[in-house]
Order: structure tokens, then sequence, then C-alpha cells
């Protein structure tokens, strides 16, 4: 085998190689996108059961939210403020323990884009699920929430 053909199959390999990292890089991002949506989502939750602890209600609003947020969790403000932003939605005003369906089995929040094309979604019991549109829009959600996001 000359040298030339070495060095051929030498940048072959490494083509190669680039190009299958490549892809893989972008599934960890993913993977990793989606591990730290799901931490944000648990822990706004975690702070809406908090604060219906302290006031036996859901917040009414997400200024009322982050405000309380700030005073009392403030860890979690910043994450609030994704509710702010659009990134995810609630359910505000939710009084939990009135909840027909249970904690379990009823949405408070999610991603925005899982209306549409799936996602995460946390229940009211604080567990983060991945639901498929179709299986989003079956779930029972809270009969006297506000969305924070039309």
């Amino acid at each position: 085998m000359s040298m030339k053909q070495l060095l051929r199959g030498s940048a072959f390999v490494v083509l190669a190689l680039a190009l299958l990292s490549t892809g893989c890089i972008g599934t960890i991002r993913q993977a990793a996108q989606k591990t730290q949506d799901s931490n944000d989502l648990k822990q706004i939750v975690l702070t809406y059961h908090m604060f219906h602890d302290e006031k036996s209600r859901g917040p009414d609003t997400v200024d009322e939210f982050s405000a309380w947020a700030q005073q009392k969790a403030p860890e979690a403000a910043i994450v609030i403020g994704s509710i702010k932003s659009g990134k995810y939605v609630f359910y505000m005003g939710v009084r939990l323990t009135t909840l027909t369906d249970g904690t379990v089995n009823t949405v408070l929040g999610y991603a925005a884009t899982t209306p549409t094309a799936g996602g995460l979604v946390v229940m009211a019991d604080g567990s983060v699920q991945t639901m498929t549109a179709a299986q989003f829009a079956a779930a029972p959600k809270p009969p006297n929430g506000k969305l924070s996001q039309p």
C-alpha cells in the first residue's frame, strides 16, 4: 500500500469519526436539555406546593408566584422566570386539595410546545412525564386553573 493510499484511508476514517461524533454530541445535548427541563419543572412545582402549603391555594398570577418565590425560595425565582418567558406554561390559582382526578393524574404545568408536538408535562403531584400531543390533550387539567400563557 502506498503512502498516498494510506493517507487517503486515514483521512476517510477521521472524517467518518468526526461525522459520528457530531451526531452523538447532538444527541447528548438533547438529552442534557431534557434533563434540565425536567429539573426546572420539578423545581417550579415544588415551589408551587410550598406556596400552596402556606396560602392554601396556588398563586393567582406568575407575578405573584415570582414575588413570593424571591422572598421564600430565591433559588427557584430564576426558574419561575421561564414561565414569564413562555418556555413553560402552568395553571395558576389551583387548589391542589380539591383536584377531583387526584394530583397524580392532573396536569399542573408543561413545556410550551407540548400541546402541539408532545413533550414534558409536570403533574400536580410533582412527577414529570413525557407525553405525546394526543396524550396531553386527553390528560385531566385543573378545572378552575388559569393558564399562565395563552
